[in-house]
């Protein structure tokens, strides 16, 4: 792989941009925390739907044209790096597979691009995030088509493709789904493999849960995550033909490889049902997952994209495996305005006592209960609560307009950096 790098630094066009629409000081809200600043990521001149969030809250990793760019919202600088064109990492917001993911120091991006989307291989790359320096770490030599016989045989080794990578709280290791090609140009079994981040060596950990079943099975992985502990991997399977003795979310012990399933598919679908009845189990995946920092509880989003888009949260206390619906509508109270709003997006915040949420409503928020954090645009139809983890209590922070963002995921970094809904915002507590 050639590595070329190039910066491109807009700090004046931002800074201006960001001048024009400086972040106001929110006081206006209850509770016991506060949002003192917001900016929008807009003012970036961006397509935000396509940012992928660092753990810190401040650093998001996106594609350009050939290239995979670092946006630092706190410097306003951007860098750029460029990336072969026919390796095909290229991103898309509607795409269920990940195309990166960042270390949990937010160093480092684990690189797959979207192989089972442009149909060609792709191989986990490593990006320095400071220095801009893209390496590939599992390598198979080959570059081409996935479906042509013609390009196959002119692979040297055998032909593997990494997708969902997610890294170890460490950050020396990468969980990945690794699937390899056969002599009939066949994309069959898939593996969960440990790579490592210094070397690029892969263990094998084990085959997909369910593979003796399912011999089809590579792209099962639907999301994956490791727990703050580092001894489970949260797994979610999801074949193209359902298995409903298989697929659901299982936690795999990263030394022995032993599997346990906490939640089938059935069992999803049946969450799902509870409040949208005309949800299909045929349509049902679950999607993505994140651990509480503290490892106490399992958030995980169950969809049905097909049917209904139907979309709802729920997460799972480790100790007792019960499943919790994670509600956060604006107004309870109101059920024929409930029925309005669909869950955006949530992250933990860094002890993992409360979690964080955007929630949608398709109707602007009355103005005489709006709590406007954004003063530079007068219409707000997304609200931000957070969920107190052990007590379910929950605080309306205020409203923002929606801007075109990322489904599911946030990002809630230490120094109370938040990226959300296209915004990157500051909490605070008294």
């Amino acid at each position: 792989m050639k590595k070329r790098t190039s910066k491109v630094v807009f700090a004046l066009t931002l800074l201006l941009a960001l001048l024009l629409a400086a972040p106001g000081t929110i006081t206006a809200q209850s509770g016991d925390w506060r949002v003192t600043t917001v900016e929008s990521l807009a003012d970036f001149d961006l397509t935000t739907a396509r940012l992928h969030f660092a753990p810190d809250g401040h650093h998001a990793a996106h594609d350009g044209e050939n290239a995979l760019c670092v946006l630092d919202v706190l410097t306003v600088t951007q860098q750029c790096v460029e990336v072969p064109e026919e390796s095909g990492y290229t991103f898309d917001w509607y795409y269920y597979y990940s195309p990166l993911c960042w270390s949990p120091d937010s160093s480092q991006i684990a690189l797959v691009g979207v192989p089972y989307k442009i149909f060609r291989d792709t191989d986990l790359g490593l990006l320095d995030a400071a220095a801009l320096e893209l390496i590939p770490l599992v390598d198979d030599g080959f570059v081409g088509s996935l479906i042509t016989p013609e390009d196959l045989d002119t692979a040297q080794n055998a032909i593997s493709v990494e997708i969902q990578p997610a890294w170890s709280p460490d950050g020396s290791l990468i969980a990945v789904e690794q699937a390899t090609i056969t002599e009939e140009a066949g994309i069959f079994s898939a593996d969960l493999a440990l790579v490592d981040a210094a070397t690029g060596d892969v263990r094998e950990l084990i085959a997909l849960p369910g593979h003796t079943d399912s011999q089809a099975d590579a792209g099962a992985t639907m999301g994956m995550a490791w727990s703050p502990d580092g001894t489970t991997i949260a797994l979610s399977l999801r074949r193209t033909t359902p298995n409903f003795e298989s697929d659901g979310v299982w936690l795999v012990d990263v030394e022995s490889g032993e599997g346990e399933q906490v939640l089938s598919l059935q069992q999803a679908a049946d969450l799902l049902q509870a409040d949208f009845p005309e949800a299909d189990v045929i349509a049902t995946f679950i999607a993505p997952l994140s651990w509480s920092p503290d490892g106490s509880r399992l958030l995980f989003w169950i969809n049905d994209p097909i049917f209904t888009g139907a979309v709802m949260r729920f997460w799972m206390d480790m100790d007792s495996r019960e499943i919790i619906s994670v509600e956060a509508l604006a107004y309870p109270d109101e059920p024929e305005r409930a029925q309005s709003t669909y869950p955006m997006q949530a992250a933990w915040s860094p002890n993992g006592s409360t979690l964080l949420i955007a929630t949608s409503e398709m109707k602007s928020v009355p103005a005489d209960v709006l709590i406007p954090l954004d003063p530079q645009r007068e219409r707000a139809n997304v609200s931000l609560h957070l969920i107190d983890a052990a007590s379910g209590e929950r605080t309306l922070l205020g409203h923002l307009p929606m801007v075109s963002s990322p489904m599911y995921v946030a990002a809630w970094g230490p120094d109370g950096d938040v990226l959300i809904n296209g915004y990157h915002l500051k909490l605070e507590q008294p």
